[in-house]
C-alpha cells in the first residue's frame, strides 16, 4: 500500500512538472498587478520610491570589442518564415563581464533600399519583466507573427520597420533568453540597474552596428515602459553633457498606456471601471471615499480593501487590457496552420508565441539560448521576486526630455482597463502644461483612428480608437500611421475633407491631410523625396473621378499597390539612391516632365508648378481600386518613373 502511494505522488509530482513547464509565465498584467501589491498594498517600505537619477558609475571599461560579431548574428531566415527584403539580427550584448550579464536583442532593419536613410528605433516592454521579442516582436510591431500551430509566421503588413530600423531589447536578466550568471541578479530587479545595464547595451550595441552611431534615435515602448524609455533617454543625456559630445543621437520618445504617476495611474483605472460599466457606482464611491493613493501611501482601511476586492471580482472574468477583447480559450493549437490575422488580433497569441520560440531550431536561427538555460522562455518573467527601486511618479523625467529640446508623445489605446485613458490624461493634467492645440480627432483616410492634444513644450497626446493595452495588436494601421508621425515630427492629421484640387500655399502632406486620401505615401532620403496619395475630386460614391498626384522631387523606378487596399500605402521598391543624389533643378524637372508627358498615354495628364515644387496629377473616370489595380496603369507608371529617372540621369 505505501508503495502505491508513493508510486502515485510520483505520478502526480511527474503530472505537475509537465504543467509548469508548458507554462508561458505571467502575462503583463499579472507581472504590474505583482509589482503594484509589492510596492503599495504592503507597507513593508522594502521598495525605495524616490526620483531616478542617472548613475555616473559607467565608464570606458563596459564598451567591449565586437568585430565580426555583427555578422555572426544575422538571421538568414527564421523557421516557417515568408520571403522579406530586409535584413535581420538576433544576438547577445554582454552588460556587465564581471557578474555574466548578456541581453538578448532582435534586430530589424527596414527595407534593403530605405534601412541607409530612416532612423533607428528603439522598443521595451514593461511587465516589469516581460519581453520585448514576444510582446514587440512577435505580437505587436515586428515584421511577424505566429500562426496558431506554433510553428510558421505570417508577415505583418503594419511592421514599424516600415518607419524605422527596429531594435527590441529583452531586459532586465531573466527576462526572455537574457540571462545572468549571478542568480541575485534574476530574482532582484530595479528601476536604475535597468537603465544602466539598457545604456550599456546601447554602447555596445553601437560598436557592433557603427553606421548607426550617428543616426537619429528614438526610443518607444508601452505599460511600464513608461519608466523605462524616460529613464534611459535621462540617461543618455546625462552621459551626453557629461562628455560633452553626442555619444548617442537622442531625438525623442513615444510611449503607450504608460505607467507614469502612481497617484493619478490608479484614481485613473477606478473611474474608467465605473464609466465603463465594469463596477458599480456605489464601489466607485467607497474607492474614492475610503482609498489613499497619494504619494504616501498608507495601510488602507477595510472599507478601502472591501471595495477594491468588489472592484477585482467584477472585473475578474475580462481581459482588462482590452475591456472588449474576447478570452483565449483552454486550447487554441492546431495541427494545421491557421493563418494569424494581422487586423483581428487573436487572443491564444501568448501560446503560440510560446511555443514558437521554445523550439530548438528557431532558438537556434536566433542565436538565442547560447547557454541552454535551465528554463524555458517566458513572456513574463516568474523568476524576478524582488522590485528594488521604484519611483512614485516619472513626470520630472518627461519635463526634463522637453526642456532638452526632445520629442515627447504619449498616446492610450482607448479600451485598455489597466493603464486607461483616464490615468494618462489626469497624469499629463498633473505637469500642468498650457495647450499648444486643442483636443480634436485625427484622421487615417476617412476614419477617425483617435483624438489628440498637443501642449506646449513638445508633447503630444494621443488615443487610438478601439486599441487596447497593446495598441499596435488591436489597431496596427493606426499605431503605423501614429508612429510615422511622431517619426516625421508632424502632427496627427485631424481633417477629412474633401479637396479638388491643390492650393497654391499648401504642401503636398497638407493637401493629403485636408483631403479625403485613400492612398498617401512620403519617404524621405538625403536631398531626395517623393510624396504620392489619391484624393476625391467628389465625396459621393456614385460620382468617384479622383486624382492621383505624385510630388516629384524624387522618382522611385516602380511603384506598386499594397496588398491591403483598406489603408492604402503605396510602397515603393528599387529605389536607386546613390543615382539620383544630385538635386534636380526646377527648371529641369519641369521640362522633362513635361517631355514624358507626350510618351505617357493616360487619359488625362498634367504637369503643375505649385512655388517651388512640381506635381504630376493623374485624372480618372474610373474608380480608383480599378485604376491601382490596372496592369496597363502599373506598366505606364512604371516607364514613366523609369523614363524620367534615366533623362534625369543624362541631364
Amino acid at each position: 500500500m505505501r508503495n502505491k502511494t508513493t508510486q502515485i505522488l510520483v505520478l502526480f509530482h511527474l503530472f505537475l512538472t509537465c504543467f509548469i513547464d508548458q507554462s508561458s509565465g505571467k502575462k503583463q498584467n499579472e507581472a504590474l498587478s505583482h509589482l503594484y501589491n509589492e510596492k503599495f498594498w504592503k507597507n513593508t517600505g522594502a521598495i525605495d520610491r524616490s526620483q531616478f537619477s542617472a548613475s555616473s558609475y559607467i565608464n570606458g571599461e563596459e564598451i567591449h570589442l565586437q568585430k565580426g560579431t555583427k555578422k555572426r548574428d544575422r538571421i538568414r531566415r527564421l523557421p516557417g518564415q515568408p520571403q522579406v527584403g530586409f535584413r535581420q539580427y538576433g544576438g547577445y550584448i554582454t552588460v556587465n563581464k564581471t557578474a555574466g550579464r548578456a541581453f538578448y536583442y532582435y534586430f530589424a532593419e527596414a527595407d534593403e533600399h530605405l534601412r541607409k536613410s530612416l532612423p533607428l528605433l528603439l522598443w521595451l516592454n514593461g511587465g516589469p519583466g516581460c519581453s520585448s521579442l514576444g510582446y514587440g516582436a512577435l505580437q505587436e510591431i515586428g515584421p511577424f507573427r505566429v500562426n496558431s500551430d506554433g510553428k510558421t509566421l505570417n508577415k505583418n503588413k503594419f511592421a514599424w520597420n516600415h518607419a524605422a530600423n527596429m531594435l527590441f531589447l529583452e531586459s532586465p536578466a531573466g527576462v526572455g533568453f537574457s540571462y545572468s550568471n549571478t542568480t541575485t541578479d534574476i530574482v532582484k530587479g530595479g528601476d536604475r540597474r535597468t537603465a544602466i545595464d539598457n545604456y550599456i547595451f546601447l554602447l555596445n550595441w553601437l560598436e557592433r552596428f557603427p553606421e548607426y552611431k550617428n543616426r537619429n534615435f528614438y526610443i518607444s515602448g508601452e505599460s511600464y515602459a513608461g519608466h523605462f524609455v524616460p529613464q534611459l533617454a535621462h540617461t543618455i543625456l546625462h552621459h551626453n553633457k557629461k562628455a560633452n559630445r553626442t555619444i548617442i543621437n537622442l531625438k525623442g520618445i513615444i510611449i503607450g498606456n504608460a505607467v507614469i504617476n502612481y497617484e493619478t495611474d490608479t484614481k485613473g483605472m477606478y473611474e474608467y471601471y465605473a464609466t465603463h460599466a465594469l463596477i458599480s457606482d456605489q464601489t466607485l464611491y467607497q474607492i474614492q471615499k475610503f482609498c489613499n493613493f497619494s504619494t504616501k501611501p498608507l495601510n488602507q482601511s477595510d472599507e478601502c480593501n472591501e471595495a477594491l476586492d468588489e472592484a477585482d471580482a467584477d472585473t475578474d472574468g475580462l481581459d482588462v487590457y482590452n475591456i472588449y477583447a474576447s478570452l483565449c480559450p483552454d486550447s487554441e493549437f492546431t495541427s494545421n496552420s491557421k493563418k494569424t490575422s494581422v487586423k483581428n488580433f487573436d487572443p491564444c497569441s501568448d501560446d503560440y508565441v510560446y511555443m514558437y520560440l521554445n523550439r530548438p531550431d528557431v532558438q537556434e536561427a536566433l542565436h538565442a539560448n547560447v547557454t541552454k538555460l535551465h528554463y524555458n522562455w517566458q513572456s513574463c518573467s516568474d523568476f524576478i521576486e524582488r522590485w528594488e527601486d521604484s519611483p512614485l511618479t516619472i513626470i520630472p523625467l518627461l519635463k526634463e526630455l522637453m526642456a532638452n529640446g526632445l520629442q515627447v508623445w504619449i498616446f492610450s489605446g482607448d479600451t485598455d482597463g489597466v493603464v486607461p485613458v483616464t490615468s494618462t490624461k489626469y497624469s499629463i493634467n498633473h505637469m500642468k502644461l498650457s495647450t499648444k492645440t486643442p483636443w480634436r480627432p485625427w484622421f487615417l483616410g476617412s476614419e477617425v483612428g483617435g483624438y489628440t492634444q498637443v501642449y506646449k513644450g513638445d508633447l503630444t497626446f494621443a488615443t487610438v480608437r478601439g486599441a487596447g493595452h497593446q495598441v499596435p495588436s488591436y489597431q496596427p494601421a493606426r499605431a503605423l500611421s501614429l508612429v510615422k508621425h511622431f517619426l516625421s515630427g508632424k502632427q496627427l492629421p485631424t481633417s477629412s475633407k474633401h479637396l479638388a484640387w491643390l492650393s497654391q500655399d499648401q504642401r503636398v502632406e497638407e493637401a493629403a491631410i485636408n483631403s479625403e486620401v485613400l492612398v498617401l505615401t512620403s519617404i524621405s532620403l538625403p536631398m531626395l523625396e517623393v510624396h504620392c496619395g489619391v484624393q476625391n475630386r467628389h465625396p459621393t460614391p456614385r460620382y468617384w473621378p479622383r486624382r492621383l498626384w505624385v510630388q516629384v522631387i524624387f522618382i522611385p523606378l516602380s511603384m506598386r499597390k499594397n496588398e491591403d487596399e483598406e489603408v492604402g500605402f503605396i510602397t515603393m521598391t528599387d529605389v536607386v539612391e546613390e543615382e539620383l543624389k544630385r538635386a534636380i533643378k526646377d527648371h529641369k524637372a519641369r521640362f522633362l516632365l513635361l517631355f514624358c508627358l507626350c510618351f505617357c498615354p493616360l487619359a488625362m495628364a498634367k504637369a503643375v508648378a505649385v512655388k517651388d515644387e512640381i506635381y504630376l496629377l493623374f485624372s480618372s473616370e474610373k474608380p480608383v481600386h480599378e485604376v491601382l489595380g490596372s496592369w496597363h496603369f502599373d506598366w505606364q507608371m512604371t516607364f514613366m518613373c523609369v523614363y524620367i529617372t534615366g533623362a534625369i540621369i543624362v541631364v
